[in-house]
């Protein structure tokens, strides 16, 4: 096929330009498609949507949320693997299957991130901008309360159901769509860029980070994406930090689930290990550190070796 050989031919700065080029080209029908939904919907939600988007029926916020998933990260994400090599499933290295002791190992990981995560974010949140930049800071602080809301929205389920098309929207798409993007796709052209895969990880997890546009949220999600990157570099396999961060997103939702059922009577999951002195923390972070050193770096370490 002629497009496969010339695009494996390209320059890797050429094939980072032509994914994001289908990225924008995914948002943009992302757009369209959720536009046409908007007017679809009641009246109302139209009108108030021009001063006010945290109106829109949550119904209309979930089949956004999935059609910006499918279309701005999966079909690109696609589109590139399928010119990229005969095997789109061997190339982005979801050909291989993951078994149950690492699915056990990646939950208890991405459980034992929460109260490192929280705290992250509770130092994210700290954070002043200068002076100078003081009415960048206060539009920055207006559309995080607003992601807030609008989040909380997304979450809120009265019964099952609604908890399983919560998972599906919030953690089963965004798993798949943003891993394959970002650590199938753009982590390994930057590797082959860089020929660095430290910097390629950390470059990847940065960029991971920045289109979420928090930045209250930043370095904690930055984080995610780097441990995410790892997880692939140190198994090879794709599905391992889909896996992740699938559980990672699950974990919230189902949490959420039981926070609003409950009436928010039991403690906020965003809270959870905030506290520098919670033994939580200290607890979570050496779980984290044995699970990485002892299963997967070593397992890496040990795959190397027998190589040679």
């Amino acid at each position: 096929m002629r497009l496969r050989n010339t695009y494996t031919n390209l320059h890797p700065v050429i094939k980072l330009m032509i994914v994001f080029t289908l990225v924008f080209i995914g948002l943009f029908f992302s757009q369209i498609f959720s536009g046409i939904i908007l007017l679809l919907s009641t009246p109302a939600d139209i009108i108030n949507t021009t001063y006010c988007p945290e109106s829109i029926n949550v119904n209309v916020l979930k089949a956004i949320q999935g059609i910006s998933a499918i279309f701005t990260f999966l079909i690109p994400a696609y589109a590139v693997a399928f010119i990229s090599h005969p095997d789109p499933s061997h190339h982005l290295r979801i050909n291989k299957r993951i078994d149950y002791r690492e699915t056990i190992m990646v939950i208890l990981l991405m459980i034992s991130c929460i109260p490192v995560i929280n705290l992250m974010a509770e130092w994210n949140a700290a954070l002043n901008l200068p002076d100078a930049l003081d009415r960048l800071e206060k539009i920055m602080i207006t559309m995080e309360e607003s992601a807030q809301h609008m989040q909380e929205q997304l979450l809120a389920a009265d019964n099952s159901i609604g908890l399983v098309v919560n998972l599906i929207v919030i953690a089963v798409l965004p798993a798949l769509g943003e891993e394959i993007l970002f650590r199938g796709i753009i982590q390994r052209t930057l590797r082959e860029w860089l020929k660095n895969p430290h910097a390629a990880i950390i470059v990847t997890g940065f960029l991971f980070s920045f289109v979420h546009f928090q930045f209250f949220g930043f370095i904690p999600r930055m984080f995610l994406g780097i441990i995410f990157g790892y997880l692939l570099y140190w198994t090879g396999k794709l599905w391992i930090p889909i896996l992740a961060h699938f559980v990672n997103n699950a974990l919230a939702t189902m949490w959420y689930y039981i926070y609003f059922k409950n009436e928010k009577a039991v403690p906020n999951p965003d809270e959870f290990g905030t506290s520098s002195e919670s033994v939580f923390l200290y607890i979570s972070i050496v779980i984290f550190i044995a699970i990485v050193y002892i299963y997967f770096y070593r397992q890496k370490r040990i795959q190397h070796a027998l190589k040679k």
